[in-house]
């Protein structure tokens, strides 16, 4: 990007000092939220770097269901300019793109959660975990349903097939809405041992 659209979209960025840590809602001086203190969150830490405002959501369909790779290298720069403050302090294991079916990915062809994980694991030297390490079964795109529907349509969707015992996970997304398919991939990576899990998106449509 040059640095004219750089400045403009970096006034979309989140401030940790006004978004609550653990699910990235509004909060005032970067509190935990009176939601995440009343439940407890399978996320440790959840931070997404910018608000799903034009034109994020033109850049990702065109990532997204275009394949024109370029716009991802332009969804990466807006992760690795504006981080979670708290990443250099949770000695992260490993990263795990957020899986697609086998079927979705078939038929677009690539994982685009794979390419943003790519660059952030060369960018920090992090491990990143094979893309088959969870298994995602076929399901309606969380896209085209309504909030409620999309708990229930994403419940028992992931199965973990690599050893995550342990280990501290950083979860890398492009958009998060309701946040039910990073909780419910959370929830499945705890029930198989992980000791942490994290996320991080491009952006959330709050």
């Amino acid at each position: 990007m040059c640095s004219g659209c750089l400045k403009d979209i970096r006034t979309l960025y989140h401030t940790p000092s006004e978004r609550c840590p653990t699910c990235t809602k509004f909060s005032i001086d970067g509190s935990v939220c009176g939601e995440c203190q009343n439940q407890t969150p399978p996320l440790k830490k959840f931070w997404a770097s910018a608000v799903y405002s034009a034109p994020i959501p033109s850049l990702l369909h065109e990532f997204k269901h275009l394949r024109n790779l370029q716009y991802g290298n332009i969804l990466a720069q807006i992760m690795l300019d504006n981080p979670p403050i708290w990443l250099p302090e949770t000695e992260i294991d490993c990263i795990l793109a957020m899986p697609i079916s086998h079927e979705r990915r078939i038929y677009r062809g690539f994982n685009q959660c794979d390419e943003l994980a790519h660059t952030i694991t060369e960018h920090y030297k992090i491990p990143l975990l094979p893309h088959n390490s969870v298994f995602r079964s076929a399901k309606p795109p969380q896209s085209t349903l309504k909030a409620a529907e999309r708990v229930k349509n994403v419940r028992h969707s992931f199965r973990v097939d690599f050893n995550v015992k342990n280990r501290k996970v950083l979860i890398i997304d492009d958009v998060s809405t309701t946040g039910a398919t990073i909780f419910e991939l959370a929830h499945t990576l705890q029930k198989s041992g992980a000791a942490e899990i994290y996320a991080w998106v491009v952006a959330r449509n709050l």
